[in-house]
Formats: structure tokens, sequence, C-alpha cells
């Protein structure tokens, strides 16, 4: 009885030690593939936002202003 459950605690420890060597393996992946924002913010330039601008009249929405009132059609 002893030795399986020393079989089966070997066998998790090394189950969960390669499980820790596959997930440190896909970190490094994932941090070659990463660009940092200070290289992107110091060396390109590169805005981290944009406005949109939209340029829009009330005839177009069907809106009819008189005054400080707005009607929809």
């Amino acid at each position: 009885m002893d030795s399986d459950i020393l079989v089966h605690d070997t066998y998790c420890r090394i189950v969960i030690r390669h499980a820790s060597f596959d997930a440190a393996r896909m970190l490094v992946a994932r941090w070659k593939r990463e660009i940092s924002l200070e290289y992107l913010t110091e060396e390109k330039f590169v805005p981290l936002s944009t406005t949109d601008e939209y340029r829009t009249s009330a005839k177009a929405h069907g809106i009819i202003t008189r005054g400080d009132d707005c009607y929809r059609r």
C-alpha cells in the first residue's frame, strides 16, 4: 500500500514539474513576441491613443432645430 502512494506522489510531482517547465517556455515565447510600451513611446513616437472627428449635420439625422428646442421628424 505504501509503495502505491509513493509511486502516485512521485508521478504527481513529475507532472507538476513538467507543467511548470511548459508554462515557463510559453512565457518566454510570449515575451519574445511582445514589444514594450517604453520602446514604442521612446523610439518610434507612436501615439498611444487617437481621437475620431465626425462631421454631422442636424439635417442628416432628421432633426429640426428651432431656437433651443429640438424636434424629430
